[in-house]
């Protein structure tokens, strides 16, 4: 998907785009906004993408990791269901990091929208 922001009714379908856990994936951010150079603009175009194609695993991911690794260094002589429990548990660490991830996506993205929105038009 492209995203185009020129003008404030843009800046506010992006926001209607915005939610914690069904973003759309976006190739393309384009911003044609007079009100703020152009370098801003490659900076805000960037972030925005970033925050949009954010899926959360740059935090599940080490999470699941670390907490298998560390509940298996704990486990003396470890039978099969305490190895289940043990992934289980990383299982459940590493939805819950991806999720916290996803939340704080969304604020950042919220954040950066509505702070292009005030920078453009005062708002």
């Amino acid at each position: 998907m492209r995203l185009v922001l020129n003008n404030q009714a843009d800046i506010e379908s992006a926001l209607g785009l915005t939610t914690w856990l069904s973003r759309p994936m976006l190739n393309q951010v384009e911003l044609s906004l007079p009100q703020i150079s152009k370098s801003e603009q490659n900076r805000f175009a960037k972030s925005i993408k970033n925050a949009f194609n954010d899926c959360g695993c740059f935090w599940g991911a080490p999470a699941f990791i670390l907490s298998f690794a560390i509940s298996f260094y704990y486990l003396n002589n470890p039978s099969y269901l305490e190895v289940a429990y043990t992934f289980f548990f990383s299982v459940f660490v590493a939805i819950s990091a991806k999720l916290l991830a996803l939340y704080f996506s969304y604020k950042r993205l919220k954040n950066q929208l509505n702070h292009l929105k005030s920078l453009c038009y005062g708002l």
